[in-house]
C-alpha cells in the first residue's frame, strides 16, 4: 500500500515485487478524511523499464501489442 504525501503525490520504487515491461495501476482505495471515494476511482497505469525507470503510459490507458 502507497500513501500519498502532503501534495497529493506518491512515489513508486521498483523493487523485487515489480517485474520490468509488466503494467501495473494505482487506483484510491480510501479518501482524504472530509472527502468521499469515487464509486469508480480512476486507475493509473504506469510500469518499470528495463533500465528501473518508473513511466506512465500517455493518456494513461493500457499500453496494447
Amino acid at each position: 500500500f502507497y500513501t500519498t504525501d502532503e501534495s497529493g503525490s506518491v512515489t513508486i520504487r521498483r523493487s523485487a515485487d515489480y517485474a520490468s515491461d509488466t503494467l501495473y495501476y494505482i487506483v484510491e482505495t480510501k479518501a482524504p478524511e472530509g472527502c468521499v471515494l469515487s464509486s469508480d476511482p480512476e486507475r493509473i497505469y504506469f510500469w518499470f523499464s528495463g533500465n528501473s525507470r518508473a513511466l506512465k503510459p500517455a493518456a494513461n490507458t493500457p499500453r496494447t501489442g
